[in-house]
């Protein structure tokens, strides 16, 4: 006998047996036997905690009058009295969570709590403190981006030289605002872009504190172009940039090695203060925070994507320009809406869904709420509404859900 295992229309996990001879049967379509709030709250929250389906229910007279109360609120995070939960943190007394990236730097690299485990403490806080918002904030699709864009972003926050720094990476990048004062979270991809990529954290983890010049490093620039905008199917395996096909409009469908190169040129001296030996010997240049350090930086002209860059450009603005390209790219909206569409549908989201997405995410690309306005649209479709039991728990997700389904007491120590 063989066997085989597939979600069921509850998550839950089933045999299928078919004997040696024969394929087995193909699966039974999911039904949707849960209601719809049920549904919703356990693809875009934590699951429901007791009481939550019915105050669902209780916000209009249909799923579809219900839903758009619901994404309005969600959406738009500072609407929703969280202080229950914020007073659980408080609660916990985590020093890290108040005080600054500086203050971080001076304390647990520089200062008398560098070693075993207060070095650590910055990521330990954070984790906990995550921990907390996912079980009992209100705010429960904002928790559910948070830890969507720190997969997208991924950075090791356990490493030595990146734990002292990780809380700014939550605090300030992945739950900060933009200068329209939307949550990075909920609000402008390119601008949470340049953001990550001036995080130290980031600066640590793939290297790019370190590019200069001629010596310029290519781990951020490749993850960059690979995972974090255009993604992998957009690569083509060449040097040449006139070997990559382009669009109707003239675009380059994808990049290659050489964009990558040209990237991290564009990139050379986005560091951070970390009192390099060529620094000035001032304590400015010891905080811990994003510098530019203009004398590593590489002014010579750049080739990106099909256009071309003058050299001695102002600071910044290469990298910038870089970031801009990415960003408005028909690529990296296929890339991002596909992988929303995968964690709020399913594993094989539908293909029509991800174009829509795509399109809109790459005409609101200068908005300022543009990953909101996105998440309406998917979550507001036909195929979001009517699929159930094509996901799989991560085992955090499964365990959160855990905790509030119980009406779990954690206690902070």
């Amino acid at each position: 006998m063989d066997t085989r295992t597939q979600a069921s229309p509850k998550g839950t996990t089933t045999e299928i047996f078919s004997d040696s001879f024969g394929e087995a049967p193909p699966p039974e379509p999911p039904t949707h036997a849960a209601p719809f709030a049920v549904r919703l709250l356990n693809k875009c929250a934590y699951g429901p905690r007791p009481g939550d389906v019915a105050a669902f229910n209780a916000l209009g007279a249909s799923d579809d009058a219900r839903l758009n109360v619901w994404l309005t609120a969600q959406l738009n995070p500072d609407s929703i009295d969280d202080t229950a939960c914020n007073n659980r943190i408080t609660a916990g007394g985590y020093t890290t969570y108040t005080t600054t990236l500086a203050q971080h730097w001076a304390k647990y690299v520089r200062g008398d709590s560098q070693g075993w485990p207060q070095r650590y403490y910055p990521c330990e806080e954070a984790a906990c403190i995550k921990l907390i918002r996912a079980v009992y904030s209100e705010r429960q699709l904002f928790e559910v981006m948070v830890d969507f864009w720190h997969n997208h972003f991924n950075v090791q926050g356990w490493e030595f030289n990146i734990a002292p720094v990780f809380m700014h990476y939550d605090r300030d990048v992945m739950r900060g605002k933009n200068t329209s004062n939307h949550y990075h979270a909920l609000g402008n991809f390119r601008a949470l872009l340049e953001e990550v990529a001036k995080a130290p954290a980031m600066l640590i983890y793939l290297d790019n504190k370190s590019s200069q010049g001629a010596k310029f490093n290519e781990n951020f620039a490749r993850e960059l172009c690979e995972l974090h905008t255009l993604g992998a199917a957009h690569y083509y395996p060449t040097n040449d940039p006139e070997e990559v096909p382009r669009g109707s409009d003239n675009v380059p469908l994808g990049y290659c090695d050489n964009d990558v190169y040209e990237a991290a040129r564009a990139l050379t001296g986005w560091t951070m203060r970390d009192d390099h030996w060529e620094f000035p010997n001032q304590p400015q240049y010891d905080t811990g925070e994003f510098l530019y350090h203009s004398p590593w930086h590489d002014k010579a002209g750049k080739y990106f994507l099909g256009r071309y860059m003058v050299s001695n450009r102002p600071a910044l603005a290469d990298g910038a320009r870089v970031f801009d390209q990415l960003c408005e790219h028909i690529g990296t909206a296929r890339n991002i809406c596909r992988k929303l569409c995968r964690r709020f549908i399913g594993h094989e989201p539908p293909e029509a869904l991800v174009e829509s997405a795509a399109a809109l995410w790459k005409a609101l690309w200068n908005a300022p709420d543009q990953i909101a306005q996105v998440l309406r649209h998917i979550l507001t479709s036909t195929d979001f509404k009517t699929t159930w039991g094509e996901k799989t728990k991560r085992p955090w997700e499964a365990v959160m859900q855990s905790l509030r389904v119980t009406s779990a007491v954690l206690t902070p120590q």
